[in-house]
């Protein structure tokens, strides 16, 4: 792996004064994060935790499948991620946050995102793959494991003022590319399988039913819930995550690794707080977009919370 440059070096003098703060209301991330992320992640909390004690409460019926299973893995990952977020946020309002608390919550983070697309991929290949499914859940885990191990080399090596992307010029280069990386092959990878799912079943469908006139509406209605599941699931990865990966690209583009270079855009405020928003709203969506497309498991929820 590549090391830092002296170029880099020269960014860590700034690192200690950046961190050393209280967060306070002239902070620009102030109001976002109090107002708009650590509302959401609250929300996001008790959604899942509704969620999966439903699913522990009736594991028996609902955790007898690989597919449901991957569903608690998800939701448990986004419940980590909800409540360890919204600790750390209001544990910034009372505590002057050191190099390496700042260190720890960004390999976090980062971690947290890297669960997610995994858990994304892996619940994909159990929905659409009947066969070999096995091989691609350990190439998909391996991939996560690699990624897991550059990110945390990555902040064991770098600062992170902001708790999110290293400081360091070449350390910001190599996480960004490994965190973007792991989301393409994510969103491809998931699109590519629930399409063909799509067009396999439509296929089956036809094949199996066209003789008989009076199924059409079935075949119809069925590809339609098959469609609608392919593009539910495939956008939704693009949604909650395109917003951030922009902006990260365009502050990476605009270093130089030289003195004045700085991570933090204000230029760009906005798009960094859309972009954090639209992650964050990502912990409440999709528990509730799995609960739509999982009526089963929705009806246990619903009857346990009534």
């Amino acid at each position: 792996m590549p090391t830092a440059s002296s170029n880099d070096s020269y960014m860590t003098v700034s690192t200690v004064a950046t961190a050393a703060t209280v967060i306070t209301s002239a902070d620009p991330m102030f109001f976002p994060t109090y107002a708009m992320y650590v509302p959401t992640y609250l929300l996001g909390s008790i959604i899942n935790s509704i969620v999966l004690i439903a699913l522990i409460r009736n594991k028996a019926s609902l955790l007898n499948t690989q597919q449901n299973k991957l569903v608690a893995t998800l939701v448990a990952i986004y419940l980590f991620w909800s409540l360890s977020s919204a600790a750390r946020h209001l544990a910034l309002l009372y505590y002057v946050p050191n190099d390496l608390y700042n260190r720890i919550a960004a390999m976090l983070k980062s971690i947290s995102l890297l669960m997610v697309f995994v858990c994304n991929v892996l619940l994909a290949i159990e929905r659409v793959l009947d066969k070999g499914s096995g091989k691609w859940h350990i190439v998909v885990l391996c991939w996560f494991i690699v990624s897991v191990a550059i990110a945390m080399t990555v902040f064991c090596n770098s600062p992170t003022p902001d708790r999110i992307q290293p400081l360091l010029f070449t350390y910001h280069l190599i996480w960004l590319s490994t965190m973007a990386v792991s989301y393409l092959l994510a969103v491809v990878s998931t699109t590519s399988l629930y399409l063909s799912a799509f067009v396999k079943s439509r296929r089956n469908l036809v094949n199996g039913l066209a003789r008989s006139t009076s199924l059409e509406h079935l075949v119809s209605s069925m590809s339609k819930k098959h469609l609608k599941r392919s593009i539910l699931m495939s956008i939704n990865l693009i949604l909650w995550y395109s917003p951030l990966l922009v902006y990260e690209i365009i502050v990476a583009a605009a270093r130089t690794g030289g003195p004045g270079d700085d991570i933090n855009r204000l230029d760009l405020l906005w798009l960094k707080i859309l972009a954090g928003e639209f992650v964050v709203l990502d912990c409440s969506i999709t528990p509730a977009l799995l609960l739509y497309l999982n009526p089963v498991i929705a009806k246990a929820v619903f009857k346990m919370i009534q």
